[in-house]
């Protein structure tokens, strides 16, 4: 068994390393990889000619059509001080075969001085607007219409709705704003007054004007807090959305089916213990159905369920010819995992039969083991993976 063994490791054949393709898009117009189906099951990059004054670009992915969430992001970033003409994108998660996907190209480009102004007036505004409306004050204090954490979700909601159009050169997402804005909130609603209740703006004549610019004084430094904090995020290397392509489900190649074929040597424990072991062992050929992709999921890809026959019929220590019924010669089933992807280790049960002197036929059932090599049988099969 030994001798078997060592010659399957022998025909380990030299791994190469396999090029990475690449995708080219077409801007201009608007066309991948020029019509032809994408690669299937392998990563590969995504290249494109550079609009003018582009520094970011984004792929998003989407399985079929065009959802609210990507099922893959990719960003590619202008190197720092350098001038190129061509973005390359290094798109790591493989593709199904035969599936369509819809791809979104976003190009981005240094924010003017206009736009960041337009922006940041649009953010204080709204700011302002929810603080003044959300806050009311009574005889008691201060009143909010909304939990003090609905109010710091609601404030980073407006920051990041208002700039879905802008993304960082540093690639800085919105943190949200600070503990500090939530103890003045908290302190904000500790605040006693006396009056009856009045909006903050719009005060009655006979409310004492020092009390209503008290409030107002309390609401517009939370106000001068929020925007502080906001001004830190819109920083000068924020870029704008310049431009947007989407191609709409483009289809993916597809690969053909193959089936595991294993050609191994293996053996069946018929009884006894280590000291008086009997046992019988032979080559086999078989194939193997793995429970996964392998591509997408490793672990299920590498492992399967195989069977097959033995080539050779064995012997029992009582010198009988263990066979196997119907085709005479042993058969197997058995859990198999393949490793360094040209071997599969196996485990499970053999059938076996023997012909006893009186003619009738014993058939039983042993543990079985194998190491095989495998190789895949292109089948061609007219379906969809």
């Amino acid at each position: 068994m030994k001798k078997y063994i060592l010659i399957l490791l022998a025909a380990l054949p030299f791994m190469a390393v396999a090029q990475v393709k690449t995708v080219p898009f077409d801007v201009i117009r608007n066309q991948l990889n020029s019509g032809m189906p994408l690669p299937a099951e392998e990563s590969f990059n995504m290249k494109g000619i550079l609009p003018a004054q582009v520094r970011l670009v984004q792929l998003d992915i989407h399985r079929g059509r065009q959802r609210k969430e990507p099922d893959f992001s990719y960003h590619w970033k202008a190197p720092f001080d350098f001038k190129v003409e061509e973005y390359e994108i290094y798109v790591a998660e493989p593709l199904r075969s035969n599936k369509r996907y819809t791809f979104t190209f976003s190009y981005y480009k240094p924010a003017s001085t206009d736009d960041l102004r337009e922006l940041r007036d649009a953010l204080y505004q709204n700011l302002s607007s929810y603080l003044h409306a959300n806050y009311q004050v009574s005889r008691s204090g201060f009143s909010s219409l909304n939990p003090r954490r609905t109010v710091m979700n609601n404030l980073d909601q407006i920051v990041v709705s208002a700039t879905n159009r802008y993304e960082h050169f540093i690639a800085m997402d919105f943190p949200g704003f600070s503990d500090i804005v939530r103890q003045k909130i908290e302190q904000l609603e500790k605040v006693r007054m006396r009056d009856a209740r009045f909006n903050v703006f719009g005060g009655r004549k006979n409310i004492d004007s020092v009390r209503v610019a008290y409030a107002q004084q309390q609401i517009e430094e939370l106000i001068n807090m929020v925007k502080a904090e906001t001004d830190q995020y819109l920083s000068r290397d924020m870029l704008a959305l310049a431009d947007r392509r989407e191609i709409t489900e483009f289809e993916t190649e597809r690969l053909p089916s193959y089936l595991p074929v294993n050609v191994g040597f293996g053996g069946a424990y018929f009884s006894g213990n280590f000291e008086n072991l009997d046992y019988g062992s032979a080559p086999y050929v078989g194939v193997s159905i793995p429970l996964g992709n392998r591509t997408f999921k490793r672990y299920l890809g590498n492992a399967s369920i195989s069977t097959g026959i033995m080539l050779l019929n064995m012997q029992n220590a009582s010198g009988e010819t263990v066979s196997g019924p119907l085709i005479e010669r042993p058969i197997y089933a058995a859990l198999g995992y393949k490793f360094l992807n040209f071997f599969r280790f196996q485990a499970g049960a053999t059938i076996t039969s023997v012909q006893s002197l009186g003619g009738t036929e014993r058939i039983n059932v042993y543990p079985f083991v194998g190491l095989s090599f495998e190789f895949d049988l292109n089948i061609r099969l007219n379906n969809q993976r």
